[in-house]
C-alpha cells in the first residue's frame, strides 16, 4: 500500500527517514534543525521541544530533499511540504496538518483528511482515517513478533532507533535490514545515524527489487 503523506507518495518499496533532533539539542532550543545539520537521506526533520513550537521553516530555510517538517501552526509553508502536529492549533482545528501525531488526534485527522501517526490503527480505522495516511508507531526497537503483527494488515509502520548509536552497533544496524524486510516503512533516528541507515534501506530495497543496486558489475563471459 502507498504511504501518501500531503504531496509526498511513498510507495511500497519506498522507506522514510524520520530526523529525531531531541537528543542532540538543549531543552529551551525550539527550532527546526538548520540545514546544514540535516544529513542528506532524512525524510522527517524533527524540532525539539515541539508543544511550544509554533513555526515551520519558510521555503528557504529547508534543504533539498526534504519533505516533512513538524510543527503546532503558525508559519509560512512552503507548498511541497508537509505539516506534523503534535497537537491541535487553537481556531485551526488541525486543518493546515497533512500529518497530525497521536491517536487523540484520530477523529480530527479524519476529518481533515490528515494522516496520523498513531499506536491504536484500529482506533484510527473506526474513525475514519484513511488507512494510507496511517503510520503506526511501534516505538522503540520492538521485537520482531510484533513488528510482523502490525505489518500484516499492510499500513506503514514506524520504528525508532534514535536512543542509541545505531550507525556504530553492527547489530543495531542488522535490526534495521530485518525491520526493513519485514514491512516497517519509516525509522526515526539521530542526525548521525541518517548515512548509515539509509544505506542500509537502500541495500534491502535492493535485494528486494524495488530499487536499482547502486553499482552493478558486470562479470565475464
Amino acid at each position: 500500500m502507498e504511504l501518501r503523506l500531503g504531496s509526498r507518495v511513498f510507495g511500497a518499496g519506498d522507506f522514510a527517514i524520520w530526523l529525531s533532533g531531541g537528543a542532540e539539542r538543549p531543552p529551551e532550543h525550539t527550532d527546526v534543525p538548520e540545514r546544514a545539520d540535516i544529513p542528506e537521506g532524512a525524510d522527517v526533520p524533527e524540532p525539539v521541544n515541539v508543544p511550544e513550537w509554533a513555526d515551520v521553516p519558510g521555503p528557504g530555510d529547508v534543504p533539498e530533499g526534504v519533505d516533512i517538517v513538524t510543527a503546532t501552526g503558525g508559519g509560512p509553508v512552503a507548498a511541497s511540504l508537509v505539516v506534523a502536529q503534535f497537537a491541535p492549533v487553537p481556531g485551526d482545528a488541525g486543518g493546515r496538518a497533512a500529518l497530525l501525531v497521536g491517536d487523540e488526534l484520530a477523529e480530527t485527522a479524519a476529518a481533515t483528511g490528515a494522516g496520523l501517526v498513531c499506536r491504536d490503527p484500529q482506533r484510527a480505522l473506526t474513525a475514519g482515517v484513511r488507512a494510507d495516511g496511517i503510520v503506526v508507531d511501534a516505538g522503540p526497537r520492538p521485537p520482531a513478533q510484533r513488528v510482523a503483527e502490525l505489518t500484516k494488515d499492510g499500513l506503514a509502520v514506524m520504528v525508532s532507533l534514535d536512543d542509541e548509536p545505531v550507525g556504530e552497533d553492527t547489530g543495531l544496524l542488522a535490526a534495521v535490514s530485518i525491520y526493513a524486510w519485514l514491512g516497517v516503512r519509516v525509522f526515526r533516528v539521530a542526525a548521525p545515524d541518517v548515512a548509515p541507515v539509509r544505506q542500509v534501506l537502500d541495500m534491502v530495497a535492493s535485494i528486494a527489487g524495488t530499487r536499482p543496486p547502486a553499482l552493478t558489475r558486470r562479470g565475464l563471459a
